[in-house]
Parts: structure tokens; C-alpha cells; sequence
């Protein structure tokens, strides 16, 4: 990617709407390798792919590695927030039992996941050895 090329700016609720699973399958990843017990051993694809391949799959990895990174305490388990929404396909409702919040504590908590997320992701894909091509942003009202 040239130096002087735009650099895509979403939202992270559309990241994840709109090209996370895309994502996924062009860099033939499964949900499982991004869980925070696994991405210790997730293997980037090395240059005999294709250069698009090889940037989902760099993205694909900052993700499993901002989730990994989140907080996860009681009052703020962001990590389980996030990997139960996006990896593991559970409801907002099924995570906020889950969690034991109710569901308008739960919907202020999955802001507060996803600004930190916002966070993480963005410091692990300006350490990449590709120029970024995505930075997520905040936006004032997510929900999933």
C-alpha cells in the first residue's frame, strides 16, 4: 500500500457488522482461533499468499489480539462482552445473563467494550508491518 493512500475509517460497530466474518473468510480463519486462549498461537500467513489474503488475515489478528487485551473484571468484563457477542454468536441477552446485568446496565457496558476494543485494535494494527489500512472509531450510539 502506498504511503499516501487513504486509510479507511469505520465505525466499530460496522467493522463488525459489515466486514469482521468477511474478514474471516478471505483470511480462512474460524472464530476459535481468536478466542483469548488461542490467539497466543495464531500464525500469521507468510508471503506465499496473496497480499490481500495476507492484510485480512493482519486484520483478523488485531482483533483477536484487542479482544485478548480487554479488561475482564466484574464490573467491567469487556472480554467476555466482546468474544460472547463476536466470536461465540450469543445474543445481547444470552451475554447479559451471562454477565449478570440487566439489559440497559448490559447496553452501557457493550459501549464501554467497544470503546476499549476501539482502543486496542487501533494500537495493534499501527504495529503492523503493513501500512494500516483500517482505523476504527467510536461512534456515539453502538449497539449490536
Amino acid at each position: 500500500m502506498a504511503e499516501n493512500a487513504e486509510i479507511l475509517q469505520i465505525t466499530t460497530k460496522d467493522f463488525f457488522d459489515k466486514y469482521f466474518d468477511v474478514l474471516m473468510s478471505i483470511a480462512g480463519r474460524t472464530n476459535t482461533e481468536l478466542l483469548p486462549e488461542n490467539i497466543s498461537s495464531f500464525e500469521m500467513l507468510d508471503n506465499r499468499y496473496l497480499l490481500k489474503i495476507r492484510r485480512a488475515d493482519m486484520l483478523v489478528y488485531c482483533t483477536g489480539k484487542a479482544f485478548s487485551d480487554c479488561q475482564n473484571k466484574t464490573k467491567k468484563p469487556y472480554k467476555t462482552i466482546l468474544v460472547d457477542c463476536y466470536l461465540n454468536d450469543m445474543t445481547n441477552l444470552e451475554v447479559a445473563k451471562k454477565v449478570g446485568y440487566s439489559r440497559s446496565r448490559f447496553g452501557t457496558l457493550k459501549q464501554e467494550a467497544l470503546a476499549e476494543f476501539t482502543q486496542r485494535f487501533n494500537y495493534w494494527i499501527q504495529n503492523q508491518k503493513f501500512s494500516p489500512l483500517v482505523r476504527a472509531k467510536k461512534a456515539i450510539c453502538e449497539s449490536r
